[in-house]
């Protein structure tokens, strides 16, 4: 668990705007509870609403919303995987090792097709890739 004394340049340079949520001090009943309020809790969230509208959804967290890990990241995303397609097509074949750097690079574009419908301004931008060899 991250220190609440630990701060993050990211954090700390954001606007922090959000509405204080209040602590769950009991019971509640719920359609579904989501642990966690990192990138995958949140996403969860998300698609599960898009999903089932009409159903009631929790998220749970010991902290603020990216609070942990997903708040002190350096804040890019990239479609790369840390093994090489060789590495991949070795442990799973070569298809599945094609299929998944293409869904890998895919996350990238739902990730600005949502900030681009949900009309959220976070400064995502296209940067590049330099790939060094030795």
């Amino acid at each position: 668990m991250v220190s609440k004394d630990l701060n993050s340049l990211w954090r700390d340079a954001a606007i922090n705007d959000a509405a204080p949520r209040e602590k769950l001090n009991s019971d509640i009943e719920t359609d579904v509870a989501i642990i966690g309020a990192g990138f995958s809790g949140l996403w969860t969230a998300y698609y599960l609403k898009r999903l089932m509208p009409n159903s009631q959804i929790v998220i749970i967290d010991a902290n603020e919303v990216g609070f942990g890990a997903s708040g002190r990241n350096g804040g890019w995303c990239s479609g790369f995987m840390p093994n090489s397609i060789d590495e991949l097509a070795e442990l799973h074949g070569r298809e599945a090792a094609i299929e998944m750097y293409r869904q890998s690079f895919a996350t990238l574009d739902e990730i600005e097709s949502v900030l681009v419908n949900e009309n959220i301004d976070c400064d995502f931008h296209r940067g590049g890739t330099i790939c060094g060899a030795t």
